[in-house]
């Protein structure tokens, strides 16, 4: 993926325009500064359902959640990636979707960083009844921009997976909201309800800010993954994905922000698999989006 880069040059200037007092340079805009991962991993057995917590380094505080599952082969399904409201922690469930022998694990992925001018957690709640699919939206106000987000299935028993997480933009390109959908992957019982929170990490919007996403078609694939990254010179602050032509019949299994504790995070990285298959279509576009911020 390409990056476009800027240069200018001085042309022709006299000695007499050359003498004249310049004006002062306009005040740079503010940076994210210090963005790295935190991430922690559960262990490795054959639970059913297992939840894990990642902190942030001191100083810092969370400004995306995201997790993945290893081993799960289809039969594991993210629950939650919850961030906690004092902006320290990120916790994530995985719930077997289907009675599974292997052992498998489930990772909680923070990015953190030197807290932002204006740092907030919003939370929209979804509405709770039996309907499948549905769509809880969450979103900034003012002139906050989303640097992250997270999600919470309550009442999903392991039958419930958000396939689809897609940042809202403003006319400038900035990431404003997140639409998170989710919907049921196997039929729950009549009588059972269940809902998924939204959550959007809104912070002053006074940095450059830009989304990139790339799709990948494939037919009929067991799993699949792929990476979209920030351009050079930027760090990813959020994460997206949206999977809208095999709705409940795939899992997003990892939803990876790359990085280290030494290194800034710079991607989204998508792992999907089938639920149960084959899928009913042959052909499915998977997309990622990754939200980017200069440093």
């Amino acid at each position: 993926m390409g990056l476009a880069t800027a240069a200018s040059a001085a042309t022709g200037m006299s000695a007499a325009a050359a003498a004249q007092p310049r004006t002062a340079a306009a005040t740079p805009a503010t940076t994210i500064t210090g963005v790295v991962r935190a991430d922690k991993t559960s262990a490795l057995d054959s639970r059913t359902s297992k939840k894990i917590t990642v902190k942030c380094p001191a100083g810092k505080d969370v400004i995306n959640a995201s997790g993945s599952i290893a081993f799960g082969s289809g039969k594991v399904v993210i629950d939650q990636v919850f961030p906690h409201s004092d902006l320290k922690k990120v916790t994530v469930t995985g719930k077997e979707t289907d009675p599974y022998s292997g052992v498998w694990t489930v990772t909680a992925i923070a990015t953190c960083a030197d807290p932002p001018p204006g740092l907030t957690l919003k939370t929209s709640l979804g509405t709770d009844n039996a309907s499948s699919p549905k769509t809880t939206a969450v979103g900034c106000t003012g002139n906050q921009t989303m640097l992250g987000s997270g999600f919470d299935i309550i009442g999903g028993q392991g039958e419930v997976g958000a396939y689809s997480m897609v940042p809202e933009l403003d006319g400038a390109g900035r990431a404003t909201s997140m639409d998170v959908s989710a919907v049921e992957t196997d039929p729950l019982p009549p009588a059972a309800t269940w809902h998924v929170n939204a959550f959007a990490f809104c912070a002053d919007g006074t940095y450059p800010e830009q989304v990139i996403s790339a799709s990948e078609t494939t037919t009929n694939a067991a799993s699949a993954g792929f990476t979209v990254y920030c351009p050079a010179g930027s760090v990813a602050t959020g994460t997206g994905y949206d999977v809208p032509d095999a709705i409940g019949e795939i899992i997003v299994n990892s939803i990876d922000p790359g990085g280290s504790t030494l290194v800034p995070t710079d991607q989204t990285a998508l792992a999907i698999f089938q639920e149960d298959g084959p899928l009913s279509t042959t052909l499915y576009t998977p997309r990622a989006y990754v939200i980017c911020a200069n440093r």
